[in-house]
């Protein structure tokens, strides 16, 4: 039999090309996208839809100077406190001011506060310098639950130093800097809203939560053009947006309605330095974006990687157990998936998992070997992905 899609001749019965990694359509007639009115067609042979041209979009400069100020403003401000935030922790523990449990409260939270400010640094200024008119609100998303997760690690930290620092040693604490901090994370979200709001935005109003999912997609899709080309153009060269010469199966093969492309160039060192560096929480990012180009490039085989809350939860239940599993299965399905796209990798799940229980033994060295194989492989099948959709 042939690809219904390259032409080229494969295995009679195989779900999917090895060349260009399309689901091969079992029974009935072969099916392609939505007609530009909003009509299908069914047919056979080549079919090529045209994209509508790209929107483009003004950058925020030129469209509300008074927000790319007041978000500049902000990003340096938390710019500060992060830096401020980590050599405070580092002095203290260089000092020797701290002992036993007082470590938590005046070092490691400080640390992954610090983390928080500065990612919220990065994203403020991201959405200042590099966002769109039509991206703008998913910028805001970001920076309202990057705001979330600060104020539950102030929240964390204020209830910690109650219990230790007040009621085990008896030390006096000022809530000012508690007060003063959520004051700053209220003044920032809301002052976002507002500018947005005279701008003609409502900013997250009335959004559903499949909306709201969207707009987290396209936040996902701002930052990997930022990775891709320093932002503005996508892997593609085109603003922000597919080819427009593309053809229907970039759109419908391997099963999936493809409308961007996956990040193909994760840097393994640069996730270390980044991830120590923000006292984890990049890794985090990191990790989920991951998880979203895993699902799309594997989408068809029957399996679904869960997602980062998921991973976390379910890993704080079982006492870390879990997490040994997630990345087994993330493993074998890396592989498993390697032969659509005409590869084979020689690790598979078994191999992280062998890494991450002889990481337990290396003092955390298996950890991150096996985090480099995931990468390696997911990087080799999102390029492989990429090529085969014309992208």
């Amino acid at each position: 039999m042939y690809c219904k899609h390259c032409g080229r001749e494969i295995g009679d019965g195989q779900r999917f090309c090895s060349y260009c990694g399309a689901r091969q359509q079992e029974n009935g007639p072969d099916q392609v996208p939505p007609q530009p009115d909003g009509t299908t067609a069914t047919q056979t042979g080549n079919y090529r839809y045209d994209a509508p041209p790209p929107s483009g979009g003004a950058p925020v400069t030129g469209g509300n100077a008074l927000l790319t100020i007041f978000a500049i403003l902000c990003a340096v401000v938390y710019g500060v406190r992060a830096i401020g935030r980590f050599f405070g922790a580092v002095g203290v523990l260089l000092g020797g001011y701290c002992y036993g449990a007082t470590v938590l409260t005046h070092v490691l939270l400080p640390m992954i506060q610090s983390g928080a400010y500065m990612c919220m640094c990065l994203l403020l200024l991201a959405m200042a310098l590099k966002s769109t008119r039509e991206n703008r609100e998913a910028y805001f998303l970001g920076v309202s639950c990057l705001s979330l997760a600060t104020l539950a690690v102030l929240a964390i930290r204020a209830l910690m130093m109650v219990l230790i620092d007040g009621l085990v040693y008896g030390w006096h604490w000022s809530w000012g800097g508690f007060v003063t901090s959520v004051l700053g994370l209220a003044v920032t979200v809301g002052g976002l809203w507002v500018l947005m709001y005279l701008d003609g935005q409502r900013a997250l109003v009335g959004k559903s939560a499949d909306q709201l999912r969207q707009l987290g997609y396209d936040l996902s899709d701002a930052i990997k053009e930022l990775r891709f080309t320093g932002g503005g153009r996508s892997a593609c060269g085109q603003e922000g947006t597919r080819p427009q010469d593309q053809s229907a199966s970039a759109n419908y093969g391997a099963g999936v309605n493809w409308t961007r492309p996956v990040t193909e160039d994760r840097n393994f060192v640069l996730y270390v330095v980044l991830t120590i560096i923000t006292c984890g929480i990049y890794g985090l990012v990191f990790l989920y974006s991951m998880i979203q180009d895993v699902n799309t490039v594997c989408d068809g085989d029957g399996e679904h990687t869960r997602g980062l809350l998921g991973l976390i939860l379910l890993s704080l239940v079982t006492c870390g157990i879990y997490s040994f599993y997630w990345y087994y299965c993330l493993g074998n399905r890396l592989a498993n998936n390697a032969s659509r796209y005409g590869m084979s990798f020689q690790e598979n799940g078994t191999t992280v998992l062998l890494w991450l229980v002889i990481g337990s033994l290396l003092c955390g060295l298996g950890t991150w070997v096996a985090t480099y194989i995931i990468i390696k492989n997911c990087n080799q099948l999102c390029a492989a992905y990429n090529r085969a959709h014309g992208i």
